[in-house]
């Protein structure tokens, strides 16, 4: 770099640029994988990229406990195994997550408003898949979410939009992120509204759930400034739902599917995070007083039917269960 006035000029001296590449997946992990039970089971991220990356690996969108490098080990599995994987790769040390779902690439903003009120983000405009959050805090391990947002109703996959209550003077970090590792052209926009009523904000989001059919399942969500509440399962409301606590009291499977919260107040709706309820893996059948193994058979779960001609049926066979044969 050189500088120059009119009493002359200095050269500072060089400077190493260096151009970082996003963390890719050079190979996807596969779709399906089928193993006996005692099996080992050994799945690898490869990633392409500048790094350095850090890694995590979940089970059925729950992190799993140590599961930090790039690959991920069980040396017998067992059927509370099965499950879907996947692995959540940043090469930004400290990166979290944004609306529950990574992105690898990101631009934070800084706000103060001047006044108590409310405001709305949105990315309507922009060429990608955009994830946006709102957090108060100073370092990116202790923010604490006031807002998040992946897709807004009605606005398609690549809009992003929230609305948050503020209070004057506190600083408000704002990320934008690509869905993944999506990026290109974002626009933002904003709307302040000055000493405007409180919108419902979400301070306790519902945790996804798998669990065997039958079980009970307690979804529960915490929602400041809320009027009105209402629960929505696969984009329709529940009618008689609208309570912070969602029971299903005896999963069935048409109770599959995708949770979200809707709280409403101060003229605007805010939603939760979405909440995925699956029903898992079969339980082993109860022991036989034969010298027959109990092993797993064809009926699915939740249909337990009569024995076929040469079956070993339990004394005390738990529902749902498949035969013994």
């Amino acid at each position: 770099m050189v500088a120059t006035n009119i009493a002359g000029a200095v050269t500072h001296s060089q400077i190493l640029v260096r151009i970082l590449a996003p963390a890719r997946f050079s190979q996807p992990l596969p779709p399906l994988i089928t193993l006996d039970e005692g099996a080992v089971l050994t799945l690898t991220a490869q990633i392409e990229g500048s790094g350095p990356f850090t890694f995590q690996w979940r089970l059925n969108g729950q992190d799993i406990a140590n599961a930090v490098s790039s690959f991920y080990t069980i040396q017998t599995m067992t059927l509370a195994d099965a499950g879907t994987y996947t692995v959540v790769v940043t090469d930004e040390t400290g990166e979290r997550d944004h609306a529950t779902k990574p992105g690898l690439r990101s631009v934070w903003y800084s706000w103060t408003p001047p006044q108590n009120g409310h405001v709305t983000f949105r990315t309507l405009g922009s060429v990608f898949d955009t994830l946006l959050a709102v957090y108060t805090g100073d370092a990116l391990a202790t923010l604490a979410e006031v807002a998040s947002n992946d897709d807004a109703a009605n606005s398609g996959y690549f809009t992003s939009e929230l609305t948050f209550s503020v209070t004057v003077n506190t600083r408000y970090g704002i990320a934008i992120a690509g869905l993944g590792d999506a990026g290109g052209n974002y626009v933002l926009s904003w709307e302040f509204l000055r000493a405007a009523p409180l919108v419902p904000r979400i301070t306790s989001q519902p945790e996804s759930r798998t669990v065997q059919a039958g079980a009970l399942v307690e979804l529960r969500v915490v929602a400041e400034n809320a009027d009105r509440i209402e629960w929505w399962f696969n984009g329709q409301r529940l009618t008689n739902a609208n309570d912070p606590t969602l029971v299903l009291p005896a999963l069935r499977v048409d109770q599959i599917g995708t949770y979200v919260l809707a709280g409403g107040g101060g003229g605007r709706t805010n939603f939760s995070h979405e909440a995925i309820v699956e029903i898992g893996s079969d339980p082993p059948c109860a022991p036989t007083t034969s010298s027959k193994n109990c092993l797993p058979g064809p009926t699915p779960v939740g249909q337990v039917g009569p024995a076929p001609p040469g079956a070993l049926w339990p004394a005390a066979m738990p529902s749902p269960c498949r035969p013994c044969w």
